[in-house]
């Protein structure tokens, strides 16, 4: 009776700790009789169960229990399983599982607790990711409470933002959590920043040129120039260009990689003065003249020889010319810093002709008009005839020098009348016929 809770009531409560066979005597008017029963008695399973824990929102764990056959899970919407021993748990929010074991028909329950520490969603920007080298970046993150920034120069703690300088390409790392550092439940970002090398571009040296003279200049250390000012430059987009300034200029060039990271420098292109030249003005002269080129100028100067003819006095300030057509001289000059200019002067030449034709001439050895000669300008030949009154020819000369001197194969002719005939060949090619009376006359008052 020790496992009863009555030796003597019909009805008992057994509870032993082992298999029992407990015997009961009944009694009735002195007679008494005995019944036997047994109870076997099964173990209480005795439940182990993973202890409470925190976990980081978005993750999973494991929970484990033992000391049974069987299992039941609850609540198990956010378990891998409800009836195994050991089950993934990845719940949202703090949860209480509890775990029923049975072993025999016998069962026994335990409990666990799961607190959920939310996982920050980190961002990461910076207002420049791509930097030419010496500049610096603003980093900044977001969504978290805290964080730990990498590499280590920026270990910098609690701090949502940097300032990167960094002087090769960088990918940076920043951890964020929503609690201190270091803490289970965080996030990582990286962003990169490109790092373009420094661009030294070598530019040409200072030149000198003399005005209206154009120089070629230069610059080196990219793939993309721009030439600045750009007037007087014939290729600014070039690394070697030309250039033709008025005056004295400085040109800037920018110079960079695919338009990334320009850097500038600068160059000189020093404009000498010309000296004065100045090869008078120009003038008009008749095709049988010539006319006096005079030269002057703050330098030595002289005249060139025009079609590589050469002058009475070459390369000379002051030289006599006898144009036969419409021709420029031009005059030039150095001053000691070599530089060279030039002037033109320019003759123009006409072939103009005119002849005069006198009506009388006095062959009569007082030496004043002897003889009978046309006169005029313009024309290189006089072919001259002369005839009596009876139409005889007295006189007949190609290409005359002095003209008629009054006689007929050396004897004198009378006084009279006669007629002449003048062919007239001008310089410009053209031919005059003039006819007309002479008197000649053997004495006068």
């Amino acid at each position: 009776s020790a496992s009863l809770s009555s030796s003597t009531a019909s009805i008992v409560s057994a509870n032993p700790n082992i298999n029992t066979t407990y015997s009961v005597i009944g009694t009735s008017n002195s007679c008494t009789n005995t019944a036997v029963t047994t109870l076997s008695v099964n173990t209480t399973p005795t439940i182990t169960l993973t202890p409470s824990l925190t976990i980081c929102s978005g993750t999973s764990t494991s929970l484990t229990a033992t000391g049974a056959n069987t299992y039941s899970w609850s609540p198990s919407a956010s378990l891998s399983s409800s009836t195994t021993s050991i089950v993934s748990a990845n719940p949202n929010t703090d949860i209480t599982y509890t775990v029923i074991g049975a072993s025999n028909s016998c069962t026994s329950t335990a409990v666990t607790t799961l607190s959920v520490s939310i996982t920050p969603t980190i961002s990461v920007s910076a207002t420049q990711t791509t930097l030419c080298s010496g500049s610096n970046s603003t980093i900044t993150a977001v969504g978290g409470l805290n964080y730990l920034w990498l590499p280590s120069t920026f270990s910098i703690i609690n701090s949502s933002s940097i300032i990167a300088t960094p002087t090769i390409t960088t990918t940076y790392t920043v951890i964020g959590a929503n609690g201190l550092l270091p803490n289970l439940c965080s996030s990582t970002k990286t962003i990169q920043i490109v790092v373009h090398p420094k661009i030294i571009p070598v530019v040409s040296p200072i030149e000198t040129i003399c005005v209206g003279k154009t120089t070629t200049i230069f610059a080196t250390g990219g793939n993309t120039y721009n030439w600045a000012p750009s007037i007087g430059v014939y290729f600014p987009n070039d690394s070697t260009t030309i250039v033709k300034p008025t005056t004295t200029t400085i040109y800037t060039v920018t110079v960079s990689k695919n338009g990334i990271c320009p850097v500038t420098n600068t160059t000189q292109v020093t404009v000498m003065p010309l000296p004065i030249v100045d090869a008078g003005r120009d003038t008009i002269i008749n095709i049988d003249e010539n006319i006096v080129l005079n030269g002057t100028g703050n330098v030595v100067v002289g005249f060139l020889s025009p079609d590589n003819n050469p002058l009475i006095c070459n390369w000379c300030p002051i030289v006599t010319v006898y144009p036969q057509k419409t021709t420029c001289y031009t005059l030039e000059g150095f001053n000691s810093l070599g530089c060279r200019n030039t002037d033109e002067v320019c003759i123009t030449v006409t072939k103009n002709c005119d002849v005069f034709i006198p009506n009388s001439f006095t062959p009569n050895g007082d030496i004043d008009n002897e003889y009978f000669m046309p006169k005029g300008y313009g024309f290189n030949q006089l072919d001259l005839i002369i005839y009596d009154k009876w139409g005889k020819i007295i006189f007949n000369e190609n290409n005359t020098i002095l003209g008629w001197d009054g006689k007929n194969n050396g004897v004198k002719c009378p006084q009279d009348i006669y007629v002449y005939q003048v062919t007239v060949h001008a310089i410009s090619g053209k031919e005059i016929f003039r006819t007309g009376h002479l008197t000649l006359l053997t004495a006068t008052r």
